[in-house]
């Protein structure tokens, strides 16, 4: 009886021996593919970044206004609008 249990185990050892080599090619193969997939991301980031920075230059600038300025565009256009203001009451 001793040897079927030897036996048996060694199959049993066998069996878990390609559970694992079958487990470990699942890993490595994911990995792989990660490993493709990073690249790719990277490839394409690259590719972006050299066309923004063509179209930089082309890109058309911001035409709001900077706070400072707006603040005295505000108080140029209240000045301007009191002294119309000023003349439309001193008309007969």
């Amino acid at each position: 009886m001793p040897i079927l249990e030897v036996s048996d185990k060694r199959e049993e050892d066998k069996h878990s021996e390609t559970e694992k080599d079958v487990w470990k090619e699942h890993c490595l193969e994911k990995a792989k593919k990660r490993e493709d997939i990073i690249a790719l991301l990277k490839k394409q980031r690259e590719e972006r970044i050299s066309k923004e920075s063509l179209s930089y230059p082309h890109k058309p600038k911001s035409r709001a206004p900077q706070r400072d300025q707006e603040d005295e565009s505000s108080k140029r256009e209240k000045e301007e609008l009191s002294e119309d203001e000023g003349s439309v009451k001193a008309l007969p």
